[in-house]
C-alpha cells in the first residue's frame, strides 16, 4: 500500500468496510523458515473487491513491507503480488519462536516501530506531500493482529478530504483549535474485536501540513487526502491555505469528531474560505522593503556611500487589513487557536487597520458584534521581515527578522526605538508596549551631561505598579577614539566601551529571566544603533545587514548614518571594532571586542554568555 488505489466518489465521509478473516487452525510459527502470509485490508473480504458510493477499496502495490511482530520481536514481510491486488502474499522470515502464537502487522514498515505486549508504537508524520485523488506514500497506518497466516489490517487513522476551487494554493495546514495531536509517535492497541485504538500520543503535534505534489500547487476540482490521527476536537479547527501571494482560512470553533477509518470532506471553495491577497497582510512599507532587498553594501568595506536615500519610505509600517460584513465593535486576536491570551481592537467599518502584528507568526481572530455574535473567525501571517512598530516614538522597530547564517533573529524578544519619557501621558503608547509587545524592561541608554542635546537618562517613567523595570545605563554615542569633540573631554573610549558590555550582560540576565526588553537612547538612533550593531554582530548579522539596519533610521526623517556625511561617526566606530580582530569577519571582530576587558569596573562577555545569547535570540 505505498500508493492506495481507490475506485468511486465519497460524498460526506469515506468509510472503508469492515474486513472479515477466515478461520485456520492456529499455527506453530516456525523460526529461521521462511513463510507467507495473506493480508487483507478493511473494505476487502480476500475474495472479491466491493464497490459502491460508500465503499472505497485499497489495493495492495507490489514490493509492499510490513513490520511483522512476534514474541515482542519485529522482522519485515515482502509482498510477492506484481501486480495490485486485494489480497496480497507477504514472504518473510519469523522471529525466533518465543511460544507467543499471535502474530501482529503493521503498515507501513517502520524501522523504529515496537511493540511492548500486544501494543505497537509507530509515528504519523506532521509534514505530508499530496497525491491527487488519494494519499501520499506510507501515511494511512494500519495494523492486524491473528493467530493464523491470514492478516485483516485495520486502518488506524482519519483525516481530512479536500477539493480547491482555484489552482495557486501550495500548502494546506489542519490544525486542532484546542491542541489535541493530530499526528506524532503515538502508540495503538487491539478492541476485543481485533480492531485498533489509539492509546497514547507522545511528542504529538496539533497540526499537520499538506504540501502540493513536486512542490507546486494543488490543482482546482481534485480531491486530496490529508492523514491524522483519530481524535474530538473540543474547540474546532482551522484550515489555513498558502500560495506565494494568497492566503485563505477557514475556520470554525464547534466540536467535531475525526473518527478512525473516516475522512471529513470539504470543499473549499471561495463560498466557504476567507481569502486575503498580500496587500492585504504585507506590513513592510514599499521603499523600506526595497532598500532592504536590493541593497548590497559588501562591495563597500570603507563607508564610502549610503543608497538609503534611493529608496524613499517612512518608518511607518504598513497594516494587517481584516474585512467582515456586518456590524462590529472587536476584533478580538490571539497567536494561539484557542484564542486564550487575546487582546481587543475597537472597529467600526470594515475594513480595519490592524498594527503592530508580528511577521510570519499566525494571529487567529474573531470579529465580534455588540452582542458578543461571531462575524466572521480567520487567520491571517503577516508578511515582513522588517517590524517597524506604529504608534510609538519615531525609529521603533524590532530587532527580529534579520538572518544570522543559517538562522534568523527571533520576533518579540528585544525591541530598540526612542525614549518613552511620556509613557504615563499616553495610554495608547501604554498598551502597545504593556500589553501589545509585553515589555518587561525598559533599558536607557542616555548618559549625555544634564542639559545636553540627547538627555541625561536617570527620568524613571514607571510607576512602581507598573510591570516594567527601568534601568539606566550611561552610554556615550559611539566609542571611537577620536574625534569625539562633542563628549566630555573626561571620557574616555574604555569606559564607554564596557557600559556597552554591561548593557549587553544586562539583557542576557534579562532574556534568561524570560523579560521582554526595549532598549533606547533619545531618538533610537546612534548610541541605540550602536548597541543593536554590537548584538547583532555577536549573533552573526552580516555586516552590510548590519549597516542596513542602522541606516533604516533615516526613514524616520533623520539624517545618513553609514557613512561620515553630517559629522557621525558610524563609520569610525566600525573602524574601532575591526582593531579587535583584524582580517577577520565582523562577527569574529565584535566577539574579540566583547571578550575584551576594556576597564577593571566590567568584567568582559564569556562565550557561556555569547553562546546564551544565540541561544536565546536566535531559530
Amino acid at each position: 500500500m505505498n500508493r492506495y488505489s481507490r475506485f468511486g466518489l465519497w460524498a460526506a465521509l469515506c468509510l472503508f468496510a469492515a474486513c472479515s478473516t477466515k478461520e485456520e487452525a492456529t499455527p506453530t510459527p516456525p523460526s529461521d523458515q521462511e513463510i507467507i502470509l495473506t493480508a487483507t485490508t478493511e473494505g476487502n473480504d480476500g475474495t472479491r473487491t466491493t464497490l459502491n458510493a460508500d465503499y472505497s477499496t485499497v489495493l495492495w502495490m507490489p514490493k509492499e513491507s510490513l513490520s511483522v511482530f512476534s514474541g515482542g520481536k519485529m522482522v519485515a514481510f515482502t509482498s510477492t503480488n506484481t501486480e495490485k491486488a486485494s489480497s496480497a502474499q507477504f514472504k518473510g522470515t519469523l522471529p525466533e519462536a518465543s511460544g507467543d502464537k499471535v502474530i501482529y502487522g503493521l503498515y507501513p514498515y517502520s524501522a523504529e516501530a515496537s511493540i511492548s505486549k500486544d501494543v505497537i508504537s509507530t509515528s504519523l508524520p506532521a509534514e505530508q506531500v499530496a497525491v491527487a485523488g488519494t494519499f501520499g506514500d506510507n501515511l494511512f497506518i494500519s495494523v492486524a493482529r491473528t493467530e493464523t497466516y491470514e492478516m485483516g489490517f485495520y486502518n488506524v487513522c482519519s483525516g481530512l478530504r479536500f477539493m480547491l476551487d482555484r489552482s495557486d494554493i501550495q500548502t494546506v495546514t489542519f490544525l486542532s483549535n484546542g491542541g489535541e495531536p493530530l499526528v506524532g509517535k503515538f502508540s495503538v492497541g487491539f478492541d476485543k474485536d481485533g480492531k485498533p485504538i489509539v492509546q497514547a500520543v507522545e511528542e504529538g503535534s496539533p497540526e499537520v501540513t499538506l504540501s502540493a505534489p513536486e512542490g507546486k500547487t494543488f490543482e482546482a476540482g481534485v480531491w486530496y487526502y490529508l492523514v491524522t490521527l483519530p481524535t474530538n476536537l473540543t474547540k474546532g479547527y482551522t484550515i489555513l491555505l498558502e500560495g506565494e501571494d494568497i492566503q485563505g482560512t477557514v475556520r470554525s470553533s464547534t466540536s467535531i469528531a475525526l473518527n478512525r477509518n473516516k475522512f471529513r470532506s470539504s470543499k473549499l471553495d471561495a463560498s466557504r474560505v476567507d481569502y486575503k491577497t498580500v496587500d492585504d497582510y504585507d506590513i513592510e512599507n514599499s521603499g523600506v522593503r526595497a532598500y532592504l532587498e536590493n541593497v548590497d553594501y559588501s562591495d563597500d568595506p570603507d563607508y564610502t556611500r549610503s543608497e538609503v536615500s534611493n529608496y524613499p519610505g517612512t518608518d511607518k509600517p504598513n497594516p494587517v487589513k481584516l474585512s467582515w460584513e456586518g456590524k462590529a465593535s472587536t476584533v478580538r486576536i490571539s497567536t494561539s487557536p484557542d484564542l486564550s491570551g487575546s487582546w481587543d481592537v475597537s472597529v467600526s467599518e470594515s475594513p480595519a487597520s490592524i498594527y503592530n502584528l508580528t511577521p510570519g507568526v499566525r494571529h487567529f481572530y474573531s470579529v465580534l458584534a455588540a452582542d458578543g455574535t461571531v462575524l466572521r473567525e480567520s487567520c491571517v501571517i503577516p508578511k515582513g521581515p522588517m517590524r517597524m512598530i506604529n504608534g510609538l516614538l519615531k525609529n521603533s522597530r524590532d530587532l527580529g527578522g534579520w538572518k544570522a547564517g543559517d538562522k534568523t533573529i527571533r520576533y518579540g524578544k528585544i525591541y530598540r526605538g526612542a525614549n518613552l519619557d511620556d509613557i504615563q501621558q499616553d495610554a495608547s503608547k501604554m498598551d502597545i508596549i504593556v500589553n501589545r509587545l509585553g515589555v518587561g524592561v525598559d533599558l536607557d541608554l542616555r548618559g549625555l551631561p544634564p542639559g545636553s542635546q540627547g538627555g541625561s537618562g536617570e527620568n524613571n517613567p514607571w510607576k512602581p505598579t507598573d510591570p516594567v523595570i527601568y534601568k539606566n545605563i550611561k552610554l556615550w554615542h559611539y566609542f571611537v577614539p577620536s574625534a569625539q569633540k562633542y563628549l566630555q573631554v573626561d571620557v574616555s573610549p574604555g569606559e564607554t566601551a564596557d557600559q556597552y558590555q554591561y548593557a549587553i550582560r544586562c539583557i542576557i540576565n534579562w532574556l534568561k529571566d524570560g523579560k521582554v526588553v526595549y532598549f533606547h537612547c533619545h531618538g533610537g538612533a546612534d548610541r541605540t544603533g550602536t548597541l543593536a550593531f554590537l548584538l547583532e554582530g555577536l549573533l552573526g548579522v552580516s555586516e552590510s545587514d548590519m549597516s542596513k539596519d542602522f541606516e533604516v533610521t533615516t526613514y524616520s526623517n533623520s539624517i545618513h548614518r553609514r557613512n561620515c556625511d553630517g559629522g557621525w561617526f558610524y563609520r569610525g566606530m566600525v573602524m574601532y571594532i575591526r582593531t579587535f580582530a583584524p582580517g577577520k569577519t565582523i562577527q569574529e571582530q565584535v566577539t574579540a571586542w566583547a571578550k575584551t576587558r576594556h576597564s577593571e569596573d566590567v568584567d568582559p562577555l564569556t562565550d557561556q554568555e555569547i553562546q546564551e545569547l544565540k541561544d536565546l535570540m536566535l531559530e
